[in-house]
């Protein structure tokens, strides 16, 4: 069943609103993080640039049940604080309130691909070590299911310390529980920067950790569609794969400059 929110009146907290909170969400590419942030937020967005880069910021609105007017950061896809790349170094800066023109961001909404969990967990370990309330997303949870994977979610929630709600963003599944979750929370006194980058033995032990992690919450270890197996047999393959790519890049080459 579809799940909404209430629209604030504006993007400025009214006097109804007691509370006001700065949520950062925050995802590897392709969890759908942007599916998520649409469903809670609907059409109540602005879009603009963070200043000095052509990465795209956008913010979001809604109002929690309790009346919490949630502000709402869509940030850039990242796969770790470490930032290699101009969008992940925007979102470790506005995580971390190295931007001017961004105020503080009083909570994490950190969201997981529940089809792809282990590849999703180094990242929450990290996001935990800045110190700013978290709260996990187990997103596409419905074909987690339909793939076979069983999660204990109170047990991931122990060994996490903090709130997980499984979600699926497109069906609208879990939005509510989501929106609720965030009236546990209060604004930030005071923003904690203590974060410091990984090094290659922090992430040895990352690594350790979501193996023990997933060892203790994996009920049932499930598998990709059988489409998608088919599809990674044969673009993974070391030899095929690598012709396909030839052609593919062929092909954009030809379609630029000759087509």
């Amino acid at each position: 069943m579809s799940q909404k929110l209430t629209p604030p009146k504006s993007p400025i907290a009214n006097q109804e609103t007691s509370i006001s909170l700065r949520v950062a969400l925050v995802g590897k590419p392709n969890c759908g993080k942007t599916a998520l942030f649409n469903a809670l937020t609907g059409n109540r967005q602005k879009v603009a640039n963070y200043a000095g880069v052509t990465v795209e910021k956008k913010h979001g609105y809604f109002t929690t049940p309790q009346n919490t007017l949630i502000t709402l950061v869509d940030l850039p896809g990242t796969y770790s604080l470490r930032a290699r790349s101009p969008d992940e170094q925007v979102t470790r800066d506005v995580i971390l309130n190295k931007f001017a023109d961004e105020a503080a961001i009083d909570v994490i909404l950190a969201v997981v691909d529940a089809t792809n969990l282990s590849n999703c967990l180094r990242l929450i370990l990290e996001l935990k070590q800045t110190g700013i309330p978290l709260i996990v997303a187990m997103n596409m949870s419905d074909l987690a299911q339909e793939h076979g994977f069983k999660y204990d979610i109170a047990k991931l929630e122990q060994l996490l310390a903090c709130k997980v709600v499984a979600t699926s963003a497109v069906k609208k599944v879990g939005i509510l529980a989501l929106a609720e979750a965030l009236d546990d929370f209060a604004p930030l006194s005071a923003q904690i920067n203590q974060w410091q980058a990984a090094t290659a033995a922090d992430v040895r032990d990352y690594h350790k950790q979501v193996s023990d992690i997933l060892a203790k919450i994996e009920i049932k270890k499930g598998q990709s569609g059988v489409t998608t197996q088919r599809i990674d047999q044969i673009l993974l393959h070391p030899l095929l794969g690598l012709i396909i790519l030839f052609l593919i890049l062929f092909a954009m080459f030809q379609a630029v400059f000759s087509w």
